[in-house]
């Protein structure tokens, strides 16, 4: 990615440095922002004030002791870690912009009407694919209102997506969006489009057995490709008086190992999540979040 000058990121409609702090700036020979180094510059930081702040807690929660025997740093390291992720997040927005400015190009029909029928629920009509492409240029063509979506496209921004077949396959661990990615962000975040389809991969699609915990009888789990959800295990069928009759999945890496699955009511609420410890097409191994309990399940 090309480097901007402090004046073409102005340019762009961007404070600079804005919440950077200057420590944090660094420069390209040319004289220009190397904004990657800028980045990686400021989640290291980042990273430090986190670290810490979590072995604060641990120390209490082992010891008892109060804050105020422990330190007097918790409330000033909070502060730079709330400043740390605005920095970064401001400058996310310019590289997502700079790069969606270097594609350089117009989305075509047949791309945007592949995307939607691959990642949202049909019918998919010319009228909506072409609206999208027109709402795609209006926002590349205002930058307050890019960066407005674009700062809500990051995925440690509440969440956006995540569960969302487009969210965990098309833009998987981006964290600032091609023109591709941002058509699929404003199609999941804007009424009048269709409902995105929820993450349901094939190797959990299927008529399970429970083999642990053992029971009277067997009981029968079962994930549809529509997300659709039944399991006759009592503590995986119901939440709160709410049958959990809906099912997706949250990547945590590359690998489905450590992959959450999330089961809903018919409100789309989460009700209880399921963290995978193992799977093969033939058995799958789940832990409850937050728990030690284990469920061992072979396929039928």
């Amino acid at each position: 990615m090309e480097n901007l000058k402090p004046d073409q990121i102005q340019a762009r409609g961007f404070d600079w440095p804005g919440p950077v702090e200057d420590w944090a700036v660094k420069m390209a020979p040319d004289g220009a922002i190397d904004l990657d180094a800028t980045r990686s510059a400021l989640e290291r930081s980042l990273a430090f004030y986190k670290r810490e702040l979590a072995e604060m807690r641990e120390f209490r929660a082992t010891t008892g002791a109060p804050w105020s025997e422990i330190t007097d740093k918790r409330g000033e390291y909070n502060l730079r870690a709330l400043k740390l992720e605005e920095a970064i997040g401001h400058v996310y927005t310019i590289i997502a912009i700079k790069e969606i400015e270097e594609e350089g190009r117009v989305l075509g029909r047949s791309e945007v009407g592949i995307m939607l029928g691959e990642y949202f629920v049909g019918p998919i009509t010319g009228e909506i694919v072409s609206t999208l492409i027109d709402y795609v240029a209006r926002v590349v063509a205002d930058p307050s209102l890019l960066a407005e979506k674009v700062t809500s496209f990051r995925p440690n921004y509440e969440g956006r997506g995540f569960g969302q077949a487009w969210r965990e396959q098309l833009a998987f661990d981006r964290a600032y969006p091609r023109s591709i990615d941002l058509a699929a962000w404003l199609a999941a975040s804007t009424k009048g489009y269709p409902a995105p389809k929820p993450y349901c991969p094939d190797i959990y699609i299927g008529r399970w057995t429970q083999q642990e915990p053992r029971a009277a009888s067997a009981y029968a789990w079962e994930f549809d490709a529509g997300g659709r959800f039944h399991a006759e295990e009592p503590l995986w069928s119901h939440i709160d008086g709410s049958r959990l009759d809906r099912w997706r999945v949250h990547r945590r890496g590359p690998e489905q190992k450590g992959d959450e699955i999330w089961l809903e009511d018919t409100l789309c609420r989460v009700g209880k999540t399921a963290s995978v410890v193992d799977v093969t097409p033939s058995m799958l191994t789940l832990k409850e979040f937050l728990s030690d309990s284990a469920y061992h399940l072979v396929r039928v």
